[in-house]
């Protein structure tokens, strides 16, 4: 690159008039504080051999050429030294043609006989001085260019009708083409259909906006069928005018540090499972208990029991096991994923304030009393309108706040909650008298891994806590004094709509008997599935191991399968897939006492009609068998 100096500056005038060579070079002779070298070539052809020996720091330009005419001698000359800066010096009246070579990547142009020194001498210098810079910017696109394509983010640039104008190399892998062929494209045309919707309306009210949208969390799926987690920052373009006129992105891949919190909040999640767990032991000896004695009061009195009597212990044992049932959900909340909103139910939120407080009761009531502490919880729930949410997620948080007070108050104390709905909002207040937070680390509290509790803790707590609540669109703040205890304010907002409330259903009606295949390795849970739905009429099949199921399925033709989750030789999701491909109609039915955490969608991508979930119901199982047996006969 030349830079203007003192040294004289080397100048190659390609001119067929000789007078017209004589004035330029008495021109330039008369610029003042800058000197020239200049050489002079009376034809074209000569000029361009003169180029290629190098050393010519600007090229004055004739386009009155004898050889070559205007455009095409231009072209021939920027082909020749692409880095000499050009001045186009024309005698032609109609200036046309000197545009046209300024368009083409001429610095300037001068028209004979308009032309003084100091016009000359600046549009030299200017010229010089376009072209390093024209360099510099080359050199800068290029390492720019250079650092797009080798980065691993996707980036991409849209227009205002959200079309790809131009993307990296990462984006273009990630789309399963090349960079020029989703040029003009949409991403309809390389993703599937809810992903490509949900980019173009992300896009869209980024342009409307006009604001940026930061770091949006979702999953994708590329076009090779692999699905990543990414993080994805959209800001809006604008032109001279500032109109925003279309969008920039850049996607970043996240899946591995996704994985790693899964792992860290599934730890966080587990913790608080094992401080439930002896209180939990203690709670189902007593359920065991009660059902063990109550079942050889029968088996000794069923002789002189009246039928009430019996009916009376019956209906004890039922529903001790239906509250052992109860518990071990609670437990299975701790395991779960994170659960989709649109799989968000109707939820009763001081319901779950109630299931809380029993979950935790062996910490801060029965374990709290046996060491000789004096915990209270004192709840007030207001009247609140039904709310859309996950009700085991909004458990885990209240359970989280429950145990950190706990933890703050090794002493005793009092944890105080109380709902109440306003306006288009309900609100939990979660107050304890424990050792309160310090001003210095209240906006610290709900950052991933922030803990004052040493080694010991994940810091994941109160973070989880925070995630739960903003996907239910809602927000969670502290207010605390040190030493005197905290408040918790939850807020989260009345739906418009939530689904209706089921209804109690009667006793199931009766249908036509249908051929039912049940498949479960325990032997008390198909006896009792298989008498059950005898008792209705069915034909039922019976099978203790999921091959000999899938046999007896090809050898009969069933209008139900009913398999357990968990099988040594094949799981219950693979077993499904088996039946379906054999015959799709077959609807299928998932037996399982494991929380299955997991959206409808899911499930019938896995070949699963439904789940029956244990322990059972007899009267909610035969309903459900009964419908969906009605509803394939349809």
């Amino acid at each position: 690159m030349v830079i203007l100096s003192d040294k004289p500056i080397k100048v190659l005038l390609i001119e067929d008039n000789p007078g017209d060579a004589r004035r330029i070079q008495r021109t330039l002779a008369e610029v003042g504080m800058t000197s020239f070298d200049l050489e002079w070539a009376g034809r074209l052809s000569t000029g361009l051999e003169r180029l290629a020996r190098g050393g010519i720091d600007v090229l004055l330009l004739d386009l009155s050429l004898p050889d070559r005419q205007a455009i095409d001698a231009f072209a021939r000359v920027q082909a020749q030294a692409l880095q000499v800066p050009i001045v186009v010096v024309s005698g032609l009246q109609d200036e046309t043609v000197a545009v046209d070579a300024v368009r083409e990547g001429a610095q300037d142009y001068l028209v004979k006989g308009q032309v003084d020194s100091h016009l000359l001498g600046r549009a030299i210098r200017y010229a010089i001085q376009g072209r390093q810079i024209e360099e510099a910017l080359a050199q800068e696109r290029g390492l720019l260019q250079v650092l797009i394509d080798n980065i691993p983010d996707s980036i991409y640039f849209k227009d205002d009708k959200n079309r790809f104008i131009r993307v990296n190399k990462a984006k273009a892998e990630h789309s399963g083409t090349t960079p020029e062929k989703m040029i003009g494209k949409t991403d309809f045309e390389f993703f599937p259909q809810e992903q490509a919707k949900e980019a173009f309306e992300d896009d869209n009210r980024v342009m409307e906006s006009n604001r940026p949208l930061l770091a949006k969390v979702e999953k994708v799926t590329h076009a090779d069928g692999t699905e990543h987690w990414v993080s994805v920052t959209k800001i809006p373009r604008h032109n001279e005018k500032g109109e925003v006129i279309g969008t920039m992105g850049i996607s970043r891949d996240i899946t591995e540090l996704k994985k790693t919190e899964e792992t860290l909040i599934q730890s966080e999640r587990l913790r608080a499972l094992g401080a439930m767990a002896a209180g939990v032991a203690h709670d189902f000896d007593n359920l065991l208990a009660i059902i063990l004695g109550n079942a050889q009061l029968l088996e000794k009195g069923v002789k002189r029991y009246r039928l009430e009597e019996i009916k009376k212990r019956l209906r004890i044992i039922a529903r001790t096991a239906n509250e052992g049932g109860e518990t071990v959900k609670r437990l299975q909340h701790f395991t779960q994923r994170e659960i989709s909103r649109q799989d968000f139910t109707r939820i009763d939120l001081n319901e779950i304030v109630r299931e809380a407080i029993a979950a935790t009761s062996p910490r801060w009531k029965d374990e709290a009393e046996a060491e000789g502490i004096a915990i209270e919880i004192k709840v007030k729930l207001g009247k609140l309108p039904p709310l859309l949410g996950s009700g085991s997620e909004l458990m885990e948080v209240l359970t989280n706040l429950i145990f950190n007070s706990l933890e703050s108050m090794p002493e005793g104390g009092e944890i105080g909650i109380k709902t109440q709905a306003k306006e288009n909002e309900a609100f939990l207040y979660f107050t304890d008298t424990g050792k309160g937070v310090p001003d210095g680390i209240k906006k610290k509290i709900f950052d991933p891994f922030f803990t004052t509790k040493g080694p010991r803790s994940s810091g994941l707590g109160l973070s989880i806590c925070y995630g739960i609540i903003k996907r239910h669109k809602g927000g969670i703040k502290v207010d605390s004094i040190k030493g005197k205890g905290a408040t918790f304010t939850i807020s989260i907002p009345v739906p418009l709509k939530v689904p209706l409330r089921r209804e109690k259903q009667a006793i199931p009606k009766k249908i036509p008997p249908g051929k039912i295949l049940v498949i479960d390795d325990e032997e008390g849970v198909r006896d009792v599935l298989g008498t059950t739905l005898k008792d209705e009429g069915h034909r039922v099949t019976l099978a203790e191991t999921s091959r000999k199921g899938l046999e007896k399925f090809k050898m009969n033709n069933f209008d139900l399968v009913l398999t357990d989750l968990g099988m040594p030789e094949m799981s219950g999701w693979e077993l499904a897939k088996r039946i379906k491909e054999i015959d799709p109609s077959v609807p299928v039915g998932l037996i399982t006492g494991w929380g299955v955490a997991t959206s409808k969608e899911k499930i019938k991508e896995r070949r699963v009609d439904f789940i029956l979930s244990k322990p059972f119901n007899c009267t909610k199982v035969v309903r459900q068998v009964n419908a969906v047996l009605e509803c394939k006969k349809r």
